[in-house]
């Protein structure tokens, strides 16, 4: 066999080499297709038939696209390829905000094409999101509610302070000796000045910051009466007007509504009296019943932790006006201003 190997010599060795491949790739599996980009089939891994993908070419525009090296226009935009835009092409595009004008790239847009701020405008003014005419300088004078007014052309820093009726957001924002109630500039209210005015539904009655209305007074809802029934044909407050004292008004001699007076019962802490009789706790101090106190706050004698004598701290009745305090809760009126109930 030596010998016989010897005589093929190198042709011989080239065959044996051959038949040996031939034999082994008979045993391997069938070699994958040639790539066809022609076959009008979207197949390997192309975007749409016949393009786009790393094996075929690029999309023109219209056809399906996964990112813009799939496009000729290298422009894929909602997994469309679209021709690249410009600021000619009559659509809006890019980052313009009407057709072919705005945003970065495009002129600016003239008057009543749209805008999203002032740069996209010639005229440097986007009203409402329309390219306009620039209005004339603020003023207090331009009959607009514009700076800082509160109503038109009054109220604010610039403005002049504004009339009773008109809007206000402080009591600065109001001329003479009015203030800002909820909003409105009105006349100050008290309630015991025997005037109108403020929200009060009737004289010094009603409304938000005054007692409530006995009956016959004018109200505008149930909460402006003492009976709490307003009647809505006649506005007025309503109820039994023989007097009683079960109908929710203060009326007969009553202190307060259904208490105090000759005929009802006593007042409750917190309720109105006249004199200390008309009170549970037989304690009457400037029209308001309060607990008894002890009876060292009875003893004329300025003393534990009292701020006046028989008044004040925390075992006392509270304070009338003129007498000593340190708190607001020292005094009846709830104010203690400069060591002395108001």
């Amino acid at each position: 066999m030596v010998h016989g190997f010897k005589v093929l010599g190198g042709f011989g060795l080239v065959w044996v080499v051959f038949l040996i491949v031939l034999s082994g790739c008979g045993n391997s599996a069938p070699s994958t297709p040639p790539t066809n980009c022609s076959d009008h089939i979207q197949n390997q891994n192309e975007s749409d038939v016949d393009c786009g993908g790393p094996s075929c070419g690029k999309c023109i525009s219209g056809k399906a696209c996964l990112f813009g090296v799939d496009c000729e226009s290298t422009n894929c935009v909602e997994k469309v390829c679209k021709a690249l835009s410009t600021c000619t092409d009559t659509l809006k595009n890019q980052d313009e905000s009407d057709a072919d004008c705005g945003g970065k790239i495009c002129r600016a847009c003239i008057n009543g094409k749209a805008c999203s701020g002032n740069e996209d405008c010639d005229s440097k003014y986007c009203s409402k999101g329309i390219c306009a005419t620039l209005p004339p300088p603020a003023s207090c004078t331009d009959s607009l509610k514009n700076q800082d007014e509160t109503d038109l052309n009054c109220g604010g820093v610039k403005c002049p302070k504004c009339a009773l009726g008109k809007s206000c957001s402080a009591d600065a924002d109001c001329a003479g000796n009015s203030t800002c109630m909820e909003g409105e500039c009105a006349t100050p209210t008290s309630c015991s000045d025997h005037v109108k005015n403020g929200k009060e539904t009737d004289t010094d009655c009603g409304g938000s910051s005054c007692k409530k209305c006995t009956v016959g007074k004018a109200c505008e809802a149930n909460t402006d009466c003492f009976s709490n029934q307003c009647d809505k044909e006649s506005k007025k407050c309503k109820g039994s007007t023989g007097g009683s004292c079960r109908d929710l008004t203060q009326n007969q001699d009553e202190s307060d509504a259904d208490c105090g007076g000759s005929k009802c019962q006593k007042c409750q802490v917190s309720k109105m009296c006249k004199i200390a009789e008309d009170c549970q706790s037989n304690y009457c101090l400037e029209g308001k019943c309060w607990n008894a106190p002890p009876k060292t706050c009875l003893d004329t004698v300025k003393g534990g932790d009292e701020t006046d004598i028989d008044c004040g701290g925390a075992q006392c009745g509270p304070c009338k006006s003129g007498k000593s305090c340190r708190l607001g809760s020292d005094c009846a009126t709830q104010i203690c201003a400069s060591k002395v109930c108001q």
